[in-house]
């Protein structure tokens, strides 16, 4: 069966550890478009952010931000999941009392950080395409969409475990070696996936993914073609129906695509 939907995830899946795209990504990306497959990226990123790799063809690609709190196409909004005010602001003083971690609130419009220390701000850039300090973050007037923690430590054994309280409210998950994130309980890439399958008629046979980390658990479960990276965390390798021959490092995401679903050029 023809693969119709191609999914990737970011950092340590299409980006190598440089934070680089494959320089035959384009190339590959010509070939996706003449086959009328749909190709969407979808990451723990904020989408203004995620967009800026994608310039050139920013409006023929769906962006999964946010683990999947956020998604637009053509610069329009198709999800938006805000959490409760009330409870953000409850987390927020939570989170200021933790071991060494710093709070990023991501919202619609833009991101928001308390601590303007350089070293930080650079950090935080890197990540967001839109970012605003702020003197208090239980101010800020924008729909919350997900709550990041940068932690200084493991964050599978300090921040999650922290906000362990709020499990039954909020999904927390460590989505990358210094990162946390706390979105709504039933939020994750593999729902915001489904949307984009079901807004197109797109089966789960029809549906190339690629993912490294934990936050890309949900996601592999939405199509049959569904790779771990080389590098990917362990529970992610056990899990997964495939794992790339190549790590992200050395273009694993192009390399796997050109030879399973463009496999005749």
């Amino acid at each position: 069966m023809a693969i119709k939907l191609i999914v990737t995830d970011m950092d340590g899946t299409l980006l190598n550890d440089k934070k680089e795209m494959d320089p035959d990504f384009w190339s590959i990306y010509k070939e996706i478009e003449k086959r009328n497959i749909l190709f969407a990226v979808a990451s723990g990123r904020q989408v203004y952010n995620i967009e800026k790799y994608f310039s050139p063809k920013k409006d023929s690609i769906y962006f999964v931000g946010e683990n999947g709190a956020f998604v637009t196409y053509r610069d329009e909004i198709l999800f938006s999941d805000p959490m409760d005010r009330e409870e953000v602001n409850e987390l927020i003083a939570h989170a200021r009392k933790g071991n060494d971690m710093e709070i990023i609130l991501c919202g619609e419009r833009s991101a928001y950080i308390e601590n303007d220390t350089q070293w930080f701000v650079d950090g935080v850039s890197g990540f967001f395409g839109r970012f605003n300090i702020v003197d208090d973050l239980t101010k800020v007037e924008d729909n919350i969409v997900k709550i990041s923690i940068y932690d200084y430590h493991n964050p599978a054994d300090n921040s999650v475990p922290y906000f362990d309280f709020v499990k039954d409210r909020y999904k927390l998950t460590a989505s990358g070696p210094e990162w946390a994130d706390i979105i709504n309980l039933k939020v994750n890439k593999g729902e915001a996936v489904k949307r984009i399958q079901h807004k197109h008629g797109i089966k789960f046979e029809e549906t190339m993914v690629f993912g490294d980390y934990l936050n890309d658990l949900e996601m592999m479960k939405t199509g049959a073609y569904n790779y771990a990276m080389k590098n990917a965390h362990r529970q992610l390798l056990n899990q997964a129906s495939y794992i790339t021959k190549n790590d992200n490092n050395s273009g694993g995401v192009v390399k796997t695509i050109k030879e399973v679903a463009l496999n005749n050029i």
